[in-house]
């Protein structure tokens, strides 16, 4: 009778907890940040044929997706085909202005993928929606802007942070490569660089975190770090790493 008791206790105990589990937007003040894209990065001619391809990939992917929507085109009534005819043409456009797209891009792509996973609602949460969103964040390339001055970049794209990546290069052996970049974030509130710290991915992706050990509540997908060829790994593992510091960072300033 004890034992069905304290079994009845741990079952209502759980359930409780999980339903006054608190959603990002009852954690955290809303806030917008810009990530400027990195222009530049330093490998050795080996790599190049994975930069290649990483870069391939990225015109394939809207290849793929337009000719999904047109397979659904083909099968979908009148309504449906309009709304599809949409969607074609929006991702032709950011097709268009992805044509710059370099493979050191993928940095500040896999940044802005992770901040919103950590941010974010899901749909886990008490309190999921794309409407309410704690994070704003956009992408930004470097030669778009009129200034180097970052509390004028700042005021421009009217956030509260901006992220940027510099000195992005391979280093150790052949045989043990790695990846290692700065990455800095300017508070434009307190109008100073609130950190820059250098980070380091490797290949083998053996030693990243999982954003489950870094997030708030809420978020269990992307535990892994997923990536297709050697350089993209060594890449998305240095992010998780930086993530994590900027995460720390933005927290602090952002909880209620």
């Amino acid at each position: 009778m004890k034992i069905l008791a304290a079994i009845w206790f741990l079952l209502w105990t759980f359930i409780c907890s999980h339903g006054q589990e608190k959603s990002k937007q009852d954690i955290f003040k809303p806030f917008a940040v810009i990530i400027i894209k990195p222009d530049k990065a330093q490998i050795p001619d080996s790599l190049n044929v994975f930069a290649d391809a990483m870069e391939d990939e990225q015109f394939m992917m809207y290849f793929s997706v337009i000719k999904s929507l047109e397979n659904q085109w083909k099968i979908g009534d009148d309504e449906a085909k309009k709304e599809i005819e949409q969607e074609v043409h929006q991702t032709i456009k950011r097709a268009r202005e992805d044509l710059n797209f370099r493979y050191f891009h993928t940095i500040a792509i896999k940044t802005k993928r992770e901040l919103n996973s950590l941010f974010n609602s899901n749909e886990i949460e008490t309190d999921f929606t794309f409407n309410n969103p704690v994070l704003i964040c956009e992408l930004v390339d470097r030669s778009q802007l009129s200034t180097t001055n970052l509390k004028k970049i700042g005021q421009r794209y009217n956030v509260d942070y901006i992220i940027s990546f510099e000195n992005i290069r391979t280093a150790g052996t052949n045989k043990a490569p790695t990846l290692r970049y700065v990455v800095k974030l300017f508070s434009t509130s307190a109008n100073k660089e609130i950190l820059r710290k250098e980070m380091e991915g490797n290949a083998s992706v053996n030693n990243y975190k999982s954003l489950e050990q870094i997030l708030p509540p809420g978020n269990i997908h992307e535990r892994a770090v997923d990536c297709d060829n050697y350089l993209e790994c060594m890449m998305v593992s240095a992010v998780r790493f930086s993530t994590e510091e900027l995460f720390n960072a933005i927290e602090k300033r952002q909880k209620k």
